[in-house]
């Protein structure tokens, strides 16, 4: 996403919907793009011209922040003896959202006394998520990670990139593998691109033994947000002896962390509001 459209995207989010004070995230916007080639080839040993088939097609999408919303794309392109096909789709919820992509890739070779021919497919998607954090979240992040082929090469990503810092906050990637991902992850206030992404090529050859060439890719990520509670400390998602330790063991500073109300001092004042979110 380049500046400018980031900066006037916000200001269209935020004009057309009211926060209240326990907001704890709003999405800017779902943007994404898919693209499948497929070319074949052929050739006869009679005299004939080569045949050349080539084709293409590119889909997005661009959904502006309200809630719930679903954004889809999908996009496919078919030769004689090539493929390839690309969907997205962003769901929002009111605690998070979920993005997906999946994509597939084939080609047929064949050769023989008479004639030959090849076919390739390639296809690149990807979906993403931009949102603004109104403080420090915990952010419950479960994925599925799949890229899967026979002489062909896929590659399916998931990444959390922080647009203030310019810095990828975490990434998870999969290449010819299976991979879930299960994580919690704490991120302060501020802006957050999640995006999922997948790539793959498959190209047939004339060698009898690897003519066909296939990939199957999957991404999907499903995020949850949870604010974090007043009084815990150690940021574990819960408020017990553990965090009542870290704020004596500080009482009297000015600790971030320990100091619960935020008036710059750890005191009795901290321990109440402590015990307020108990549990």
């Amino acid at each position: 996403m380049n500046h400018a459209t980031f900066i006037s995207t916000i200001v269209l989010a935020a004009g057309s919907q009211v926060l209240a004070d326990e907001t704890v995230w709003i999405p800017i916007e779902i943007e994404g793009q898919a693209t499948t080639n497929a070319y074949a080839d052929s050739v006869g040993w009679n005299g004939q011209e080569p045949e050349w088939e080539q084709d293409s097609e590119s889909v997005g999408i661009l959904s502006f922040a309200e809630l719930p919303a679903e954004a889809a794309a999908f996009a496919s392109t078919e030769m004689s003896s090539s493929s390839s096909e690309a969907r997205l789709d962003g769901i929002l919820r009111e605690t998070g959202f979920s993005l997906s992509v999946d994509g597939s890739t084939s080609a047929l070779g064949f050769s023989d006394d008479a004639s030959e021919s090849i076919g390739s497919g390639q296809e690149d998607a990807w979906v993403e998520m931009t949102a603004k954090l109104y403080g420090e979240t915990f952010v419950d992040v479960q994925g599925w990670l799949s890229a899967t082929g026979m002489n062909g090469v896929g590659i399916a990503d998931i990444s959390i990139f922080d647009e203030f810092a310019e810095s990828t906050v975490a990434t998870w990637s999969a290449d010819a593998a299976d991979r879930q991902i299960a994580d919690r992850i704490r991120l302060q206030s501020g802006y957050y691109t999640f995006r999922v992404s997948i790539s793959a090529g498959s190209d047939a050859g004339y060698d009898p033994g690897s003519v066909d060439a296939w990939t199957s890719e999957h991404a999907a990520l499903e995020v949850s947000f949870i604010p974090r509670r007043p009084g815990d400390i150690n940021a574990d998602g819960v408020v017990d002896g553990n965090d009542l330790g870290k704020l004596f063991a500080n009482w009297g500073t000015d600790d971030s962390d320990a100091d619960v109300n935020g008036d710059g001092v750890v005191n009795g004042s901290d321990i109440g509001l402590l015990f307020a979110n108990w549990g």
